[in-house]
């Protein structure tokens, strides 16, 4: 893949054009477009993880950040949330300047808008997890479900009433997952 100003460019589109790209198969896709709800989501689930991360010194919480998943297949993901610990990128070392971070997550969080499609989803937690991803969340506002993967079979579903906790990835958090779907008149 070609770079511009270390802007990725694939099959001649400069990826600066389209800030939600995303790379699969050295081919660039548009990636997704999220309504209000599903950023309002993210940024709810963005506090959660990096109040948690930052008191105990777990690591850094991104939004939106593009990663280098496997450069021999040419992968970079974009998930809406990130956590990346401090032991696969160290609190001394700074994120570095360029368009794809060089990093596995250990948690990605994918939030589940109307610009995805059906066999979408499950091709990213594959993605996720063979790239190393230790943890994947789906949120699926319409159907108010919350799915926690830990791995590309181990699926646990929670619902409005249920919580879901950080597992050996961030231990001690526990996000309810009504306080992502109050009870609320729609607009």
């Amino acid at each position: 893949m070609a770079t511009v100003a270390d802007r990725p460019v694939v099959d001649g589109f400069e990826a600066a054009g389209s800030p939600f790209y995303e790379v699969v198969g050295g081919r660039l896709t548009q990636g997704k477009t999220l309504g209000a709800e599903e950023i309002w989501l993210a940024s709810l689930i963005d506090d959660v993880l990096d109040e948690h991360a930052k008191r105990h010194a777990l690591g850094r919480v991104i939004v939106e950040m593009i990663f280098l998943l496997d450069e021999s297949r040419n992968l970079q993901r974009r998930p809406d949330v990130a956590f990346v610990s401090f032991e696969r990128w160290p609190a001394r070392v700074a994120v570095p300047r360029r368009s794809a971070w060089d990093v596995i997550p250990d948690l990605a969080v994918e939030v589940v808008s109307d610009s995805n499609t059906a066999s979408e989803i499950p091709g990213k937690i594959e993605d996720y997890f063979r790239a190393g991803v230790r943890l994947v969340w789906v949120v699926y506002p319409l159907q108010r479900v919350f799915q926690s993967w830990t791995s590309p079979g181990g699926c646990t579903v929670t619902r409005p009433g249920g919580s879901v906790d950080g597992g050996e990835v961030m231990p001690g958090l526990k996000l309810e997952v009504a306080g992502l779907f109050p009870p609320v008149d729609k607009a």
